[in-house]
């Protein structure tokens, strides 16, 4: 904290009106997007699966044992 009240003063900035975590844990909820998970089929088995691409993707989703069938 010391640190930082140097580096307003060096620079001539203005002293923030929130304090540091409370800023750090804005700055990370606004940057990172919430992931959803959606059920989908498998495109190659039908088995249902989950995929965070949403319903109208042009993306192929396999089920996990059709995944690493196809990677090994």
């Amino acid at each position: 904290m010391k640190l930082e009240l140097e580096f307003y003063k060096q620079y001539g900035l203005p002293l923030p009106t929130t304090h540091y975590e409370y800023r750090d844990e804005q700055r990370y909820d606004t940057s990172i997007p919430k992931r959803l998970l959606e059920f989908c089929l498998c495109d190659k088995c039908g088995k249902e699966t989950l995929s965070e691409l949403r319903k109208g993707h042009t993306y192929k989703v396999y089920c996990e044992g059709c995944y690493a069938k196809e990677i090994y």
